[in-house]
């Protein structure tokens, strides 16, 4: 009955959010009953204490590519509300949310704005600002705190495998790895049907290698292939503000990217750096 209803327990404005679970993890007291969570995570993140520990972190090349759908449906409501495309974790005060949306608009979409001919520059917006560039925030502050090898990717490919995208409903016309396309290139499942893949094919090379690469990881803390010249380095501290987002891209070849994706990275830390002092 809870999950059959779990959509009353949000707001009329949360029902306009594109939200698939409506219960998710949220801070706690600390003097609560059995606490999980008690801390922002990016407080935590900042603590030194702790054993190194290597990290794979990574998204897909166009994660919020299902947002499209909904701005074919409700368009109206992105162009009423321009402030939507601000993200929470930027603090932007009030009387400058205005300001600061067309300025998003303006970076993304240029004059056109908000319209169905920018829509996939639109889901580029949620993209970055729900996946990539908390991504980035979490690999900053992991580097600049605590110890451990950090293995950033971006994964582009597409074949049979991207089975979310097909989830979603991706429109066809766009191309790129919707959010969790790269999830059945590491785990079987029935209910997609993975193990109907072909032997040889570029799907099927392609899982070879990224299982390869992540069970190398579980061993030793450092992806490598075997037999190859490809090398997947980990990031480096920032210095004196500049960050380098050193990735291995993964799409119909693996390849190692310096300052991947660096004008859209570069925008957000920039805005970060002014309204989250």
């Amino acid at each position: 009955l809870l999950a059959k209803s779990q959509k009353e327990a949000l707001t009329a404005h949360e029902k306009t959010l594109d939200s698939v679970y409506p219960f998710r993890p949220v801070l706690e007291q600390a003097d609560s009953i059995d606490p999980i969570i008690t801390e922002d995570v990016f407080v935590l993140l900042q603590r030194t204490n702790g054993l190194p520990k290597p990290m794979i972190l990574g998204v897909t090349s166009e994660e919020a590519a299902y947002k499209i759908n909904t701005f074919r449906q409700y368009l109206h409501r992105y162009t009423e509300d321009k402030c939507r495309f601000i993200p929470d974790l930027l603090n932007v005060p009030q009387d400058e949310r205005p300001q600061v949306a067309q300025r998003i608009l303006d970076f993304y979409c240029g004059p056109d704005g908000v319209c169905l001919e920018r829509e996939f520059e639109l889901s580029r917006i949620f993209t970055d600002t729900q996946y990539l560039i908390p991504a980035v925030q979490a690999a900053e502050q992991q580097l600049t705190h605590r110890q451990g090898e950090i293995f950033f990717y971006h994964f582009s490919a597409e074949t049979e495998l991207n089975k979310f995208r097909q989830l979603w409903k991706v429109p066809s016309e766009y191309r790129g790895a919707s959010h969790a396309d790269d999830v059945c290139y590491l785990f079987s499942s029935t209910f997609f049907a993975t193990d109907a893949v072909s032997t040889g094919s570029d799907a099927w090379r392609l899982r070879n290698a990224m299982c390869g690469l992540w069970t190398s990881f579980a061993k030793s803390g450092v992806p490598q292939m075997e037999e190859t010249d490809m090398e997947w380095t980990s990031l480096k501290k920032p210095v004196m503000g500049s960050f380098n987002l050193s990735a291995l891209d993964i799409g119909c070849e693996l390849k190692m990217v310096q300052n991947h994706l660096e004008d859209r990275v570069s925008f957000w830390r920039e805005m970060f750096k002014k309204y989250n002092k």
